[in-house]
């Protein structure tokens, strides 16, 4: 598609040379990039990418969005890296509008680290291991072995990567895993213990932005069924359960909220918790 911007002579040169590094050599490899070499390499319809290369051509602004998932795949740094290439070439990044975006997670200011332990907190010795090497750390690990694990929000035995080694280390005898969750996911199978969490309608939350630039609040529109609980409270009667004393352990989820909100920006905007349980 670069290749093809260039042969349609849209190619903004005066943004290339001031905010990019490598365009020349960028140029150069371009050469050898044909669109009809692409549609073959990709099972594209030619025509196809002919209309797109028209569409990105003729519109300014353009703004591409980088779909999750992508990233999962071997090579999707640098597929990435192409993707955000394309509004390089263009100079829709001069554009209001224009560009590329995969994640607008961070667009609002939480203060996450009202809510994370402080240095000197009293918590219990831990160390952190990357959840992407999740199998490793279940199987072959530096140190003393995992022992216990607790899963919410997240299903690793169906999207973690090398999943063989994941599912080899969920099913060892001697971990003792304990899930969260609202139905029987591939994870839960392995399970010692299941507890029932609540669902969004179910519980109080903030909503930041995750494809869009909003600020949410989420009021809980009936009661949890049954035994479900909020992850907060399992988290809450853990921290009981380990005999952990210090009261910030206990915050209830409205505070936790409003130490979230606490930023000079969400001040100046008048946004407060009270604020957006009422709007």
């Amino acid at each position: 598609l670069m290749r093809a911007l260039l042969d349609r002579g849209v190619e903004d040169r005066d943004w290339l040379g001031r905010h990019t590094i490598g365009w020349p050599e960028l140029e150069q490899r371009l050469a050898d990039w044909p669109l009809e070499r692409a549609a073959e390499l990709c099972g594209l319809d030619l025509d196809t990418l002919d209309r797109l290369a028209d569409r990105l051509a003729g519109t300014r602004p353009t703004a591409i969005r980088v779909g999750l998932g992508l990233q999962r795949h071997g090579g999707a740094g640098a597929a990435i890296r192409a993707i955000l290439s394309l509004p390089a070439v263009t100079g829709d990044w001069r554009y209001p509008g224009g560009g590329a975006l995969a994640m607008t997670s961070d667009h609002f200011p939480y203060d996450t680290g009202a809510v994370v332990a402080p240095a000197g907190f009293p918590a219990p010795p831990a160390r952190t291991i990357n959840m992407s090497r999740l199998g490793e750390a279940l199987t072959e690990v530096d140190g003393p072995p995992v022992a216990a694990m607790v899963v919410f929000g997240a299903n690793p035995a169906a999207s973690n990567p090398n999943q063989l080694r994941v599912r080899r280390g969920l099913a060892r005898e001697d971990l003792f895993l304990a899930v969260l969750e609202q139905r029987v996911t591939d994870t839960a199978e392995f399970a010692d213990v299941v507890l029932p969490v609540t669902m969004q309608p179910e519980h109080a939350d903030l909503f930041g932005a995750y494809g869009h630039l909003y600020l949410a609040w989420n009021e809980p529109a009936i009661e949890a069924p049954g035994e479900c609980l909020p992850n907060t409270e399992v988290f809450r009667r853990i921290a009981k359960a380990l005999g952990l004393e210090h009261p910030r352990y206990y915050d209830s989820d409205l505070e936790l909220a409003r130490q979230l909100l606490d930023t000079e920006e969400a001040r100046e905007r008048g946004i407060t918790l009270e604020a957006l349980r009422e709007q």
